[in-house]
């Protein structure tokens, strides 16, 4: 996912409103976050439309400071968690993506049928980058989620792996002589010999 985030004081300059759609229009970002915007939500609709973004999330400004604004195309599905006027916190939603997914490898499918009798090849193309841009759009939402978890979870995911660990650790083993083994040496000539004789039996 490419996207843009910047402390934009002083939007309302045309100069800096300039700026800005070269930079969109250069970089071509999914997302674009500013901050400071210190505007009215009617000024930052005309922004929107201007930079051509699909959706927009304001955190209006207080008095003549602050202002939050995310703009986001419909590639992305997001959902709102939390805001305040210093953060607008976001969660990415998967099964837009996955359905998009699907649905453009069945279009694929088609149009690679055509394309075999010479019809429709230049829309295989363009299906072939739009399949190819959602991939690296799951890929870095997966990450994303991974990063996640693990940044709210990771203690207790090291104590559950800590926890199967012990769980599938051999202490020891009883031989054949009903003797209760625990050096690992002894441990592993007894299971080397177990399974040897298991899969020669066999």
């Amino acid at each position: 996912m490419n996207y843009l985030s910047w402390n934009y004081r002083r939007l309302g300059n045309r100069q800096r409103v300039r700026e800005l759609s070269e930079l969109v229009r250069a970089n071509g970002p999914n997302l674009v976050f500013l901050m400071e915007t210190k505007k009215k939500n009617s000024y930052m609709e005309k922004i929107r439309c201007r930079l051509k973004f699909d959706n927009m999330f304001l955190v209006p400004r207080r008095n003549l400071s602050g202002g939050l604004a995310l703009f986001w195309m419909n590639d992305l599905d997001f959902h709102i968690h939390t805001f305040s006027p210093h953060h607008i916190d976001v969660v990415n939603v998967f099964g837009n993506v996955k359905g998009s997914l699907t649905c453009k490898r069945k279009l694929l499918a088609k149009a690679e049928s055509k394309a075999i009798i010479g019809q429709g090849i230049g829309q295989v193309k363009v299906l072939r980058e739009e399949i190819d841009k959602l991939m690296e759009l799951e890929e870095c939402m997966w990450n994303q989620r991974a990063k996640t978890n693990w940044l709210r979870h990771g203690d207790h995911f090291h104590s559950r792996a800590t926890e199967r660990n012990k769980k599938n650790f051999i202490s020891g083993l009883e031989d054949e002589y009903g003797t209760w083994v625990e050096d690992e040496n002894i441990v592993g000539e007894l299971l080397n010999g177990f399974y040897s004789s298991l899969f020669s039996s066999s």
